[in-house]
C-alpha cells in the first residue's frame, strides 16, 4: 500500500534535510578556515626557512671564494717550496765541496810549516 504525504510532512522533512545540510556545510566551512590558517602558518615557516637558506647560501658562496683563494695561495707556496728545496740542495752540495774551519786551520799550519822550511 502506498503511503501519501501531506504538504506539511514534506515541508517538515525538507526543513530537516536543510538543517542537516546546513550543519554539515558549517562543519566543512570551519575545517576550511582551520586548514587555511594552517597553510598560512606553513607558508610563514617556509618563508622563514627560505630566508635562512638564502643567508646560508651567501655564506657558502663567500667561503667558496675564500677556499679558491687559499687553494691558489697553497699552490704558490708549494711552487716556492720546490724552488727552496732545489736551492737548499745546491747550497748543501756547495758546502760539501768547501772545507770546514778545522780543516782550514790544519791546512794553514801545514802551509806555514812548509813556508818556514822553504825559507
Amino acid at each position: 500500500m502506498k503511503r501519501s504525504y501531506s504538504g506539511g510532512d514534506v515541508k517538515r522533512y525538507l526543513g530537516i534535510l536543510k538543517e542537516h545540510f546546513d550543519d554539515k556545510v558549517a562543519v566543512v566551512s570551519e575545517q576550511f578556515v582551520d586548514v587555511r590558517r594552517d597553510i598560512a602558518g606553513v607558508k610563514s615557516t617556509l618563508d622563514s626557512h627560505t630566508q635562512i637558506l638564502d643567508s646560508h647560501t651567501e655564506k657558502l658562496n663567500s667561503h667558496t671564494g675564500k677556499l679558491d683563494s687559499h687553494t691558489e695561495m697553497i699552490g704558490k707556496i708549494m711552487t716556492d717550496i720546490e724552488i727552496l728545496k732545489g736551492d737548499m740542495s745546491e747550497v748543501k752540495n756547495d758546502l760539501k765541496q768547501k772545507i770546514n774551519r778545522n780543516e782550514f786551520v790544519s791546512l794553514e799550519r801545514r802551509v806555514r810549516l812548509l813556508e818556514s822550511k822553504v825559507k
